[in-house]
């Protein structure tokens, strides 16, 4: 399974109380890299990139480290900020998978407060994320 498949799998249907709480707020509205144009808000976005395999004196130990960026999507700036907040517990919660990988460790950091985009007339937030994770099969 692919990374970012595992993150859907995560969003969409783990049953700890954060991200049943963020499903609460988006519903299915989980896409990767782009938005559907008409799309309901609020709304999440998610870009990742697959890393390499952290290596030891006798090779890869099976780790990978991946990055991306995560976002939040909203018509207003409280539930934007709200969103942002329900999506770092939810990527946080205490879990040993995301679908078929094994997560070892998860790191989300705001990038900043949300900005307004006049495009979409709606507010945004970008959360970094970066995952250590079994390697993708």
């Amino acid at each position: 399974m692919r990374l970012d498949e595992a993150l859907y799998q995560h969003l969409v249907a783990c049953p700890l109380a954060p991200v049943v709480a963020l499903r609460q707020l988006v519903g299915d509205r989980i896409y990767p890299v782009v938005r559907p144009a008409n799309c309901a808000l609020p709304a999440v976005i998610y870009d990742l990139q697959s890393g390499e395999e952290e290596q030891a004196h006798s090779g890869g130990i099976g780790i990978v480290t991946s990055s991306g960026q995560i976002t939040a999507e909203a018509i207003e700036y409280a539930p934007c900020r709200e969103l942002a907040g329900a999506l770092k517990a939810a990527l946080e919660a205490p879990t040993q998978r995301w679908g078929d990988l094994a997560v070892y460790r998860v790191l989300v950091t705001e990038n900043s407060t949300p900005d307004y985009d006049n495009d979409t007339q709606s507010y945004v937030q970008a959360l970094s994320l970066t995952v250590a994770h079994s390697r993708e099969g």
